[in-house]
């Protein structure tokens, strides 16, 4: 399908999965660009909407479209489970991209629309049209962590050898991110400790990156020691990499991170050895 074609959205609201004409039965191109707009934010409207947009001529919405809705001021989101036009795939990406960096180098709390906008090289309505609020842009972030954490910890599965090859991976990922540990912190320790103050709710979408990292240790120590015992070195070594970032933070000195890890990973042999 091409970019410029809308593609299906799933239904979710109460008129399932028909497909549904614009409210006045018209084709939207051939108006204005302002009443073309707000036509089609109606039509956009998620709770009555069903799979496509469509004039009479059977004609769909096309990016022009979606970006003129914005702009007129249209704030209908696109929500988890729908589909987008190829152009606004790409666009919700760097907008996701954009609040994934500011989070984590200014805090949450400290990142306004205005900021996502800015850094992602686009208006702040279109960051309205995606994500009416932002906590709909968290959630997002955190599932794009989520996912990259899974990819990374896929990935280090297939080939790593003993455990302890495996577990020191884990390490050797802090040692390769330490400028910046040292300048932000870790990404999910300062997320989790900012949401856990402020919005608790919000802190169980975060945590999960820390379950995701807890369950593949625990695995790996499994393969030398039986039940909790694997779950406590798990721990112990996510507790050491979570306190050498805050203490490289605090201090700014990415060498305390290489200096502190010599000494994981010397515990970490120790560890690997079957009881």
């Amino acid at each position: 399908m091409a970019d410029g074609e809308a593609r299906s959205v799933g239904a979710v609201g109460t008129l399932g999965d028909a497909q549904h004409r614009a409210s006045d039965g018209g084709d939207w191109r051939g108006q204005c660009p302002r009443d073309r707009a707000a036509r089609l934010c109606s039509a956009l409207s998620l709770e009555r909407f069903g799979r496509q947009a469509v004039g009479r001529n059977g004609r769909t919405a096309d990016d022009g479209d979606v970006d003129g809705a914005a702009a007129a001021g249209c704030r209908h989101t696109v929500r988890e489970g729908t589909s987008v036009p190829g152009k606004g795939e790409r666009r919700r990406s760097a907008i996701v991209e954009a609040a994934r960096t500011l989070f984590y180098r200014r805090g949450f709390n400290a990142t306004s629309y205005a900021d996502i906008a800015e850094k992602a090289g686009i208006g702040k309505g279109h960051v309205q049209y995606y994500f009416s609020t932002k906590d709909d842009i968290l959630k997002a972030v955190a599932e794009a962590r989520v996912e990259g954490v899974r990819k990374v910890l896929e990935e280090w599965s297939l080939d790593c050898g003993t455990p302890y090859d495996c577990l020191e991976r884990f390490v050797a990922m802090f040692e390769a991110n330490a400028p910046d540990l040292a300048l932000y912190g870790c990404p999910m320790g300062t997320l989790n400790d900012e949401l856990g103050k402020t919005q608790p709710m919000l802190q169980e979408e975060a945590r999960e990156m820390f379950d995701l990292f807890l369950r593949w240790l625990e695995a790996r120590f499994r393969a030398v020691v039986d039940g909790d015992e694997a779950r406590a070195r798990a721990e112990f070594l996510m507790a050491q990499a979570q306190g050498i970032s805050v203490l490289a933070h605090a201090y700014r000195d990415p060498d305390l991170i290489a200096r502190q890890s010599r000494m994981v990973r010397a515990w970490l042999k120790e560890a690997c050895k079957a009881s």
